[in-house]
């Protein structure tokens, strides 16, 4: 049942890939290529991810009397790693991170990719409208892009199952487990798909450890943004993001 998704998630990675290596190439537009990954570009990080932290977190406090009680355990964990997502942080700041910054896509998600047969087209390339288009046209790590989408596979996910379990409430516990496997699944193959594609390339660090200390600051500020979103405008919602931040294991060791 997998192996249609997973096929899918791999070319969409590859195309992914393929796209930010194409925004790379060298180019007499001062607009486009590549530039280097500075130290004050990830303290600009950095500190982005820590105010979109404290807002989220702030407001998940302040509503959590009002969550539904099914959500109340989940939301709970995930206000107790409040100063876990903050080491983390620390520790990433204090990175020396070697690799390129691009113009990327900047909105990207599953609603970016048009399918063509075993193929996808990706469209929409104006960028976050919520950000000024000065910021729209800056040069970020194409992580970003990368954690988007791996975003979007979870939001299908915990979409479909809460739409599933709105009928038959009592599915819930039975599906969750595979709506995990799912996006685990899907995730990994985008992932290890982008990976092999821009292999070679200054797009990411040498080093894997500092690889995913870099995407995971992506998916943190991505996932609290959303936070912060499903708070104020969709409560219903609220499920999916919380699942993203617990899923970040920041209990624990960095993901592999």
């Amino acid at each position: 049942l997998l192996g249609v998704a997973d096929d899918a998630a791999s070319v969409r990675g590859r195309r992914t890939g393929e796209m930010h290596l194409a925004l790379a190439r060298p180019t007499d537009d001062p607009a486009f290529g590549a530039e280097a990954f500075t130290p004050a570009d990830l303290a600009l990080l950095t500190g982005e991810v820590r105010r979109n932290a404290a807002g989220a977190f702030e407001t998940l406090k302040d509503v959590l009397s009002r969550l539904s009680d099914d959500l109340v355990e989940t939301a709970s964990q995930a206000l107790a790693l409040r100063r876990k997502v903050s080491a983390r942080l620390d520790r990433l700041q204090a990175t020396s991170l070697t690799c390129d910054k691009i113009r990327i896509h900047g909105a990207y998600h599953l609603g970016q990719v048009l399918r063509s047969g075993t193929d996808f087209m990706i469209i929409d390339f104006e960028g976050d409208p919520a950000r000024s288009l000065e910021a729209r046209r800056a040069r970020h790590s194409p992580l970003r892009d990368v954690a988007g989408m791996l975003r979007s596979f979870g939001y299908a996910a915990q979409v479909a199952l809460m739409a599933h379990v709105a009928r038959r409430p009592g599915d819930l516990d039975r599906l969750l487990p595979w709506a995990q496997v799912w996006e685990q699944s899907v995730c990994g193959m985008f992932l290890g798909s982008w990976l092999r594609t821009v292999e070679g390339s200054t797009l990411v660090p040498a080093d894997r450890d500092s690889l995913v200390a870099l995407l995971e600051a992506f998916l943190l500020d991505k996932v609290l943004l959303e936070l912060r979103y499903e708070l104020e405008n969709r409560p219903a919602w609220v499920r999916a993001p919380l699942a993203g931040l617990l899923a970040l294991n920041l209990e624990g060791a960095q993901p592999g």
